[in-house]
């Protein structure tokens, strides 16, 4: 019997009261039936509670999902940024190495070129020497700079790491074509190019003793030229290998380089 039809029964015999058993029967079938019901709705209603659950669920893990997903996703970002960072620096250290041997070799021959030159600048001189009332030996802590600049490098500095080579002058950085001037007077013994140091004048200023000039881009005095303190003799340049522009300038006494900086006020 389906719950419509048993309630039309039930209706009837309220309607008849003919048989009370019957009648009795009946509620104690419709209680049972809307005891069935309540149930079947709190069981559906479990349900569609479980399932939201469920719901909330699947949407808590997708967050989580695309949380995570976000999160690896930047790592990977990093870790590519990371990856190239270390590869650049590398390629930037190996440049940096091959640079520094360059330079190193560099360093060689300008030593060697001025040492060279040092020795034969003193076997000539002392065939022609230069006679004054005022030696350059007298002029200490009285000269002027060549130049007016900044001092990058000074006497004695390292050239290498490890401390084996040295700077055997200074070198004043100066805006290209700023005028050089000559220290003292004196007779110009070298003006020309050398290998690793570039457009160079070296003057002679008496008893052995010689002032340079190096990375010059103008040479303004040929050899053989007399010279007076002050006077220009070169522009600034970067010849020689130079990577910015400025003057290598030294004082040397037969083939010893001294200190330019005691000689100068």
């Amino acid at each position: 019997m389906s719950y419509l039809s048993g309630r039309q029964e039930l209706v009837k015999l309220l309607l008849s009261q003919e048989n009370p058993s019957d009648f009795g029967r009946m509620m104690t079938y419709y209680n049972y039936m809307n005891r069935h019901r309540s149930e079947r709705i709190s069981a559906v209603n479990r349900q569609l509670a479980r399932i939201e659950e469920l719901r909330q669920d699947s949407d808590r893990v997708t967050r989580q999902l695309e949380l995570l997903r976000t999160e690896q996703e930047a790592r990977a970002e990093s870790l590519d940024r990371q990856r190239a960072e270390r590869a650049a620096l590398v390629a930037e250290l190996n440049r940096s190495i091959e640079s520094s041997g360059t330079r190193i070799e560099q360093m060689r021959e300008e030593e060697a070129a001025l040492n060279e030159m040092l020795v034969r600048l003193a076997e000539l001189l002392e065939r022609f020497p230069i006679s004054s009332d005022a030696p350059f030996a007298e002029q200490r802590g009285k000269l002027s700079w060549p130049v007016e600049g900044t001092h990058t490098v000074r006497f004695g500095d390292a050239r290498t790491s490890d401390g084996r080579k040295r700077w055997s002058g200074e070198l004043i950085e100066a805006e290209a074509g700023t005028v050089v001037r000559a220290i003292y007077h004196g007779r110009v013994a070298v003006s020309n190019w050398v290998t690793g140091v570039g457009l160079l004048l070296m003057i002679d200023h008496g008893d052995g003793f010689v002032s340079y000039y190096g990375h010059n881009s103008v040479l303004l005095k040929d050899e053989g030229d007399w010279v007076e303190p002050g006077e220009a003799i070169a522009e600034v340049g970067d010849t020689g290998g130079q990577a910015g522009t400025g003057v290598l300038f030294g004082i040397a006494r037969g083939a010893e380089f001294i200190d330019p900086a005691r000689w100068i006020r």
